[in-house]
């Protein structure tokens, strides 16, 4: 109607209070109360000050700086308590209904059902006193810093990857070279073993994770930390402390590590696969035989140098490659080590910078033991073997020396160098230039050695225990009387094996013009030339038979008769008569001597085929092998050739 109900009258002087209420001594009730229009309790001051309200409005609470902005707002009808610097910008946003808070949001728009916290374009401190630490700093928008440790019961590091369909927690993962249209790279179920692009393990239950899901197919990879990984038993059982690396048969698996190559972690469980526990069950795969399970694995992904016992592996081949280096480097120095598996089974390779010292240089490979040098390779390719050996390896020691140096090819020693010096060659020698020896050369018989002539016999042949590829220039000298030219063939393969194709040298045959009543013994040294040899035209000519004309001696002044030297002694007594009278040393004047036989030359051609005497002394022994087979230097030479007419006419071919 107009009237006043209650005046409040603040004309009074500034210092008056324009309404006072004051509580009694003992006032319990509320000293202000206001009521709806159906006698509701809407709000209240209690006698100790305190404000109580019971609305249900958006606006229970309204505070605003002056100019219309609110800058406090309790909304009851929604539970939302809005905290805002202007009109535009909000601090702080609690929903008590959802039990969420956001800082920097005005809506829930941006805090949704199962988010408890948002903030928006800004950091978070969490600090743990009131002193100058992260709340001091700067903190980037979107980060979160704390002066003490952030915890979460999950034991694992996760990344955010796209996926090729459906992988479960546990499964590991590789590299995808498959193109996606997200963002995010791809991964997918590894499929080899020791997978040289293996990342890491979908993750079970990630402690911290980096990135975010943007579509269904994302998954959490497991980057380091203790996760669930799905494991086989192809590779034998487990046990804690294992490697663990990608299942060569089933994708996503992972199996026990047995030699070098990328592994994914270490097991922190075992399982043997030989019962199945409530800790670790088993299941069988589809093959009927391997066994599946799932353990935790300490994920460290890496490569790691290991093989069956003890044993290093060091296998290139498990990434895929054909050649691979380990690189030892000095950076100061500027030198650095390669060694490679390449087309070579071990390439060492020293790279020095062009400003480093030859004195600086170290040598490429350097064995020790306690300290000492053993074996050195220096830069510049010299190599050193130092050893300290007390032995002897001389004729007639008691003890064999170590071997300083072997080279073996199947098991058979090719070259060894002892520790006294003595090198010893299995087959050929080549010395480019001059071979300088202190002492004495010592040769088997097909080099050099004796060669007996029979009593009563013109010709002897021995055969070599190796032939010759090359022509062998022999040098032959009689260890006696002879009494008549001498001469020497060489007797060709096909003088013993007619059907024989080989072009090579098999032996030698020695030549005498007449017969003797006694054997003649012949040295012989031979040394194998293709340089320099006779073509077989002047072989043949120089055994043409022909006249030879001998000077005659002086006149004997003493009247005595010019005789031929006595017999030796030891000249075999049953030699036919035929050959044991000696061939007179001189001639009378102008009188021509009788000519050798046609085949009668001093040098024989490399393939002769004159008669192989087989017949020798039974009293003749010397230092040859049991084998031998002829009986004319029977022990002298090993390989000699059977029996040849001695009547046979002389080789034409050299």
């Amino acid at each position: 109607s107009g009237n006043q109900v209650f005046v409040v009258d603040t004309s009074s002087p500034s210092t008056n209070s324009g309404i006072d209420i004051t509580a009694g001594v003992s006032q319990a009730a509320n000293l202000l109360n206001f009521y709806s229009s159906g006698g509701t309790l809407l709000s209240a001051f209690s006698a100790y000050g305190a404000l109580y309200m019971n609305i249900s409005t958006t606006t229970a609470l309204n505070v605003q700086d002056g100019f219309g902005n609110t800058v406090l707002n309790v909304n009851t009808l929604d539970r939302l308590l809005t905290i805002a610097s202007s009109s535009t910008e909000t601090l702080f946003y609690a929903d008590a209904y959802y039990s969420r808070i956001g800082i920097g949001t005005t809506t829930a728009s941006y805090v949704s059902a199962s988010t408890t916290i948002v903030v928006l374009e800004g950091g978070m401190c969490v600090d743990d006193d009131q002193g100058a630490s992260c709340g001091s700093r700067s903190i980037p928008p979107g980060t979160i810093q704390a002066d003490g440790a952030i915890t979460a019961s999950a034991f694992d590091l996760a990344e955010v990857y796209h996926s090729e369909g459906n992988l479960p927690a546990g499964t590991v993962v590789r590299v995808s070279a498959m193109q996606s249209t997200s963002t995010l790279p791809t991964v997918a179920a590894t499929e080899e073993g020791y997978d040289a692009r293996m990342v890491g393990v979908v993750s079970t239950n990630p402690g911290l994770v980096l990135g975010w899901n943007s579509t269904t197919t994302d998954v959490a990879v497991a980057l380091a930390g203790r996760v669930p990984v799905k494991v086989t038993d192809e590779n034998g059982p487990i046990e804690a402390g294992d490697a663990i690396t990608s299942s060569a048969r089933f994708p996503g698996y992972a199996m026990r590590s047995s030699r070098s190559g990328r592994i994914l972690g270490h097991a922190l469980q075992g399982v043997s696969f030989a019962t199945s526990t409530p800790d670790v069950p088993y299941t069988v795969a589809p093959d009927g035989v391997t066994r599946l399970a799932k353990i935790n694995v300490f994920m460290k992904i890496g490569w790691e140098a290991a093989g069956p016992g003890s044993d290093i592996v060091l296998d290139v081949g498990a990434y895929g490659k054909t050649s691979g280096a380990l690189l030892l480097q000095n950076s100061r120095a500027g030198i650095q080590v390669s060694i490679a598996t390449s087309s070579a089974a071990l390439l060492v390779n020293q790279t020095v910078s062009p400003s480093t010292t030859p004195e600086a240089v170290g040598n490429l490979l350097q064995v020790q033991a306690n300290g000492i040098d053993k074996l050195a390779v220096s830069g510049f390719g010299a190599t050193t073997i130092s050893a300290n050996l007390n032995c002897a390896d001389l004729p007639g020691a008691t003890s064999t020396c170590p071997a300083l140096l072997a080279v073996s090819n199947n098991g058979s020693e090719y070259l060894t160098v002892t520790a006294t010096g003595t090198v010893a060659v299995a087959y050929d020698l080549k010395v480019g230039r001059n071979l300088a020896v202190g002492e004495h050369i010592h040769a088997g018989a097909d080099v050099a050695g004796q060669v007996i002539l029979p009593a009563g016999e013109i010709a002897t042949s021995s055969i070599f225990a190796v032939p010759y590829v090359d022509t062998p220039i022999i040098t032959l000298t009689p260890n006696g009387r002879v009494g008549s030219e001498y001469w020497v063939e060489n007797v060709a393969a096909s003088e013993i094996d007619s059907a024989t194709t080989s072009t090579e040298t098999v032996g030698f045959r020695v030549n005498i013009d007449k017969s003797t009543d006694h054997p003649v013994v012949f040295n012989y040294i031979i040394v194998g030339t293709s340089d320099k040899v006779a073509p077989l035209a002047v072989v043949d000519a120089s055994r043409v038979s022909g006249e030879i004309v001998v000077t005659p001696p002086p006149a004997n002044t003493s009247g005595s008769s010019s005789v031929p030297d006595a017999a030796p002694t030891d000249a075999n007594p049953d030699a036919p008569s035929s050959s044991t009278s000696t061939p007179d040393t001189a001639a009378p004047a102008e009188e021509n001597t009788t000519p050798p036989p046609a085949d009668a030359t001093t040098q024989a051609p490399a393939d002769s085929t004159s008669p192989v005497d087989t017949a020798a002394p039974a009293d003749i022994t010397t230092a040859a092998p049991s084998d031998t087979t002829s009986g004319t230097d029977a022990g002298l030479l090993t390989g000699q050739a059977g029996p040849v007419s001695a009547t046979e006419p002389a080789p034409t071919t050299q």
